[in-house]
């Protein structure tokens, strides 16, 4: 069940944001009766809100909003987009020339800290060492292109997705299935911990032989490790544990990574 899964994602302090085309109250109504929205995600006092309102906001509003917003619906393409923009920052206008070409006809001195998505200088003020957020996003219509090729990692589906829009993409979900979101974030993670295990004990068998062998050295001892000996450790010590290591399968204790979180 789709609920279970963000379920899963809201206790890795991973957020998720449903943006649609449909109507609010269908929306609202359907999320509440798969136990998705509010206090399932344990936000009881989430916000839901439509297109229209999402573009009056300025980028100061819309930065109070997004910690709760769960719901944004009746959007445009744009308005993903946009959603996405400022969460990462990474398309964000980052000079005057820029913003006038994204805004044609404003005036930029008296509304670039009034119009959405901002510009780079102010979104970076507002961020936490200047650094966004990871914004996973999934979509599979053509005009989801902007949007999954501004995200860090875009997600198309595999069955019902445009050709625009899985050329835009970073994944292709072949089965069209939220859980293999899921599935991907735990192989992912999973790959990284291994590789960094790994890289532990590697340099730590390297860094210690290294030195024992230096000091030896240093100090007109004979080396207590020759050729023949750092051979046999770097061929067949270490490519045993490396098969080892990397072939170690998820597990959902991955979910409580809280330092890599993705927003989708």
């Amino acid at each position: 069940m789709v609920s279970d899964f963000v379920f899963l994602f809201a206790f890795d302090n991973t957020r998720t944001v449903r943006v649609v085309f449909a109507f609010y109250h269908t929306v609202v109504s359907l999320l509440k009766l798969c136990i998705i929205l509010s206090s399932c995600l344990m936000n009881l006092d989430g916000i839901s809100m439509v297109g229209e309102e999402f573009r009056k906001l300025t980028p100061a509003q819309l930065d109070a909003a997004l910690p709760k917003l769960q719901v944004l619906a009746r959007s445009s393409p744009e308005d993903k987009h946009i959603l996405v923009e400022r969460l990462n920052g990474g398309l964000m206008p980052k000079n005057k020339e820029e913003w006038l070409e994204a805004h044609p006809g404003r005036d930029w001195d008296t509304e670039k800290d009034l119009l959405l998505p901002g510009h780079y200088d102010e979104w970076k003020q507002t961020r936490r060492n200047g650094v966004g957020e990871v914004v996973g996003v999934t979509g599979d219509g053509t005009n989801d292109g902007p949007a999954l090729k501004a995200a860090d990692v875009g997600l198309a589906m595999g069955i019902s997705g445009t050709d625009v829009a899985k050329n835009a993409s970073d994944i292709i979900i072949m089965d069209d299935n939220f859980s293999s979101i899921v599935k991907a974030v735990l192989w992912g993670r999973s790959v990284f911990d291994n590789i960094r295990k790994f890289l532990q004990f590697q340099l730590t068998v390297n860094v210690v032989a290294l030195t024992i062998t230096f000091l030896s050295a240093v100090a007109g001892y004979q080396p207590p490790l020759n050729a023949v000996m750092m051979l046999w450790v770097n061929l067949i010590s270490e490519c045993k544990t490396f098969e080892i290591l990397s072939v170690e399968k998820y597990s959902t204790k991955g979910l409580n990574l809280t330092d890599s979180s993705i927003h989708c």
